[in-house]
């Protein structure tokens, strides 16, 4: 089954907001109510929407060449396109603002990242080195962002968990695009980034070894599976998201017992 890029990306979004609300939840117990998480979820998966339409449109040839899913291709009518990429950033904006006034700037500085990486005369993802440079800081600023939107000083989340994973966001790029573009040396930096700040992570914070144990399994199964072939990212992220839910609940419901 082909993968629709957009949902995939989206969907993507949706999995890095619950795994931080998860890893939060493990090692400083913080909560809220349904409403804050689901009203969180809703501004950053509206708020981070317009990105996919800019890259969607400036990569709408490109896309068509090689018959890949493209936005702007689907909706076929570009005052529509727009008017819904407009709303998408008027409704994100808003509604972070309305949570935390703080956030708005994450999402612009986002905003702004995103078009060094996509748009002439900067577009970074076709430079090697600074394309995964790029996206390295975008998930960091993601992860910032998404703490701002659950309530949660995003200071206080621990700084490996950042690093990690950040990284893990680079280096799945990379392992994405590998097929089309390699970039050994930095697949072997962001490998060692992402590896430190596993181990420290899950040794400092026990209460996560269940959560994150299998990413570095995962990757290394990426690693020599798919050299010369796209990883179909969007089933793999569906598992591991699944696989997080059922550590959530078992974790909490084990902490109740206690």
């Amino acid at each position: 089954m082909k993968e629709i890029k957009f949902v995939s990306h989206l969907s993507r979004n949706i999995y890095l907001y619950f795994g931080l609300y998860f890893a939060i939840f493990f090692i400083a117990g913080h909560q809220i109510s349904l409403q804050q998480l689901l009203l969180g979820l809703i501004a950053y998966f509206i708020g981070y929407a317009p990105i996919y339409f800019l890259n969607d449109y400036i990569d709408r040839h490109e896309d068509t060449k090689h018959k890949k899913s493209n936005l702007y291709t689907h909706i076929k009518r570009a005052r529509l396109f727009w008017i819904i990429a407009c709303t998408a950033i008027s409704i994100g904006v808003g509604l972070s603002y309305w949570i935390d006034p703080r956030s708005v700037m994450l999402l612009l500085i986002m905003y702004a990242c995103n078009i060094l990486y996509s748009v002439e005369p900067f577009r970074l993802r076709n430079r090697p080195y600074l394309n995964l440079i790029i996206i390295f800081i975008i998930y960091a600023i993601k992860f910032y962002y998404v703490a701002l939107l659950l309530h949660f000083p995003p200071l206080s989340v621990p700084a490996s968990l950042i690093i990690m994973s950040a990284s893990l966001g680079a280096l799945s790029t990379a392992f994405y695009k590998r097929h089309i573009q390699r970039q050994k040396v930095s697949e072997y930096i962001l490998s060692i980034l992402f590896a430190v700040a596993w181990i420290t992570t899950i040794v400092l914070y026990n209460q996560l070894f269940f959560l994150f144990f299998p990413l570095i399994f995962i990757l290394v199964y990426f690693h020599f599976k798919y050299k010369t072939k796209q990883i179909p990212i969007g089933r793999y992220q569906l598992f591991y998201f699944v696989y997080s839910i059922i550590v959530w609940l078992v974790q909490s419901q084990f902490a109740v017992l206690i």
